[in-house]
């Protein structure tokens, strides 16, 4: 029995699994749908897909490597061929064109009674053959022994079978509490592989890595931390990417481990992808980052001139949070409107409004972060409306008929 079918009328993709799993970051648009009993998979299990009418296409990974597409939109999959623990199924839907436009992802608990996984077969070589004597002129009655050190004549080399290789990842999804993150260079690679055409002219000029910043690790230096944070959470933040506005959301998102989606919704929320905004109170930039005395000033002038840095700095603020590296500011601030977490604690939530069965802690902990940018509280009113605000626009995407 799968709780929450009626979710299928309006998700772009779902998974169904054996073993339990958790909603993707956001819970919008694609939905995991979570088996009523919790619980392992052994041997033979078979991954489900429930698409809308739109999807042409689906793809499944198997922590982050690719294993199949659909239609069908099923999969028998062999767990005794990886080990033991948990273990990430994402699928991945497309419309025409292949346009991404749904991801899900549930964490599938696999459990043999063989604690190895079943290693693949590895292709025998063929034996060398065996070199023949070399003609002697007289006979001799006792051959002496072959001397090891003569070298067998070598066979001829067999072609090495080619591996499939693993697509560089299409959708960037959030990444756990104190996940250890890509590198900055990884995640340049991995967005510049996929060319795109520039939706924000205006985003133009911004599109550039800010001169010296030794000004702003200064003042990290001196204590000057966003909300009492670690000033190692700040230091890598350098704005060094150089791209359209979509490749540099998505070059934060990979870097600071964030749902993309999400990111881009926020995005259009504070700015609507506007590098060039300026709203009341000093807040700058296509995050809208306020930068005036007390708030982010350490920042001055580096998120308004450069759209990278603008959108590293406030997706490295989400992840300092996420970690729950701003106790010191937040703790005094829990406020939580009724049913919702408290910061920094990890405490399962069933009854705050924004949440549907299977939200995860670090998802939890992530929205709560998404809200807090806006009101600066946690999970007070005002962050709940911005929440919601967000995950409605993600799920629309309006950037996409916008530009």
């Amino acid at each position: 029995m799968i709780r929450a079918v009626v979710a299928l009328t309006v998700a772009s993709v779902a998974l169904i699994a054996a073993g339990g799993g958790v909603a993707s970051a956001g819970v919008i648009r694609v939905k995991v749908l979570i088996p009523a009993r919790r619980g392992a998979v052994s041997g033979m299990a078979t991954i489900t897909c429930a698409v809308a009418p739109r999807v042409k296409g689906v793809e499944f990974f198997r922590d982050g490597r690719y294993i199949a597409s659909g239609p069908p939109y099923s999969l028998s999959w062999d767990t005794t061929k990886v080990s033991n623990g948990r273990h990430l199924i994402a699928a991945r839907a497309y419309a025409s064109h292949h346009r991404l436009i749904g991801v899900s992802q549930a964490m599938i608990d696999v459990a043999n009674q063989n604690a190895t996984p079943t290693p693949a077969p590895t292709p025998t070589p063929s034996p060398a053959p065996t070199p023949k004597p070399a003609p002697t002129t007289e006979p001799t009655p006792t051959p002496d022994p072959v001397p090891t050190s003569t070298p067998a004549a070598s066979p001829t080399p067999k072609p090495t079978p080619t591996a499939t290789p693993t697509p560089a990842p299409d959708y960037f999804g959030l990444k756990p509490i104190d996940a250890t993150l890509p590198t900055a260079s990884v995640c340049m690679s991995e967005v510049l592989a996929t060319e795109d055409s520039e939706e924000v002219p205006a985003n133009v000029p911004y599109e550039i890595v800010p001169g010296d910043i030794s000004a702003y690790l200064s003042a990290l230096s001196a204590g000057n931390v966003p909300d009492n944070a670690p000033a190692a959470d700040f230091t890598k933040i350098d704005g060094k990417f150089v791209g359209t506005t979509y490749q540099t959301l998505r070059w934060g998102a990979c870097k600071w481990g964030l749902d993309e989606l999400m990111q881009q919704a926020q995005a259009y929320v504070e700015s609507e992808w506007s590098q060039s905004r300026r709203s009341e109170g000093d807040t700058y930039g296509i995050m809208q980052i306020k930068d005036s005395a007390g708030y982010f000033s350490m920042v001055v002038p580096f998120e308004r001139e450069s759209m990278p840095f603008n959108v590293d700095f406030q997706n490295g603020w989400i992840r300092s949070c996420v970690n729950a590296d701003m106790s010191g500011y937040f703790k005094p601030l829990n406020s939580p409107v009724t049913g919702c977490p408290h910061y920094g604690v990890n405490e399962m939530s069933s009854s705050c409004p924004l949440y549907e069965d299977g939200i995860s802690a670090t998802q939890q902990q992530y929205l709560g972060c998404v809200g807090a940018w806006y009101s600066g509280r946690w999970y007070d009113t005002a962050a709940v409306a911005y929440i919601q605000a967000v995950q409605k626009t993600a799920e629309q995407q309006p950037w996409r008929r916008d530009h």
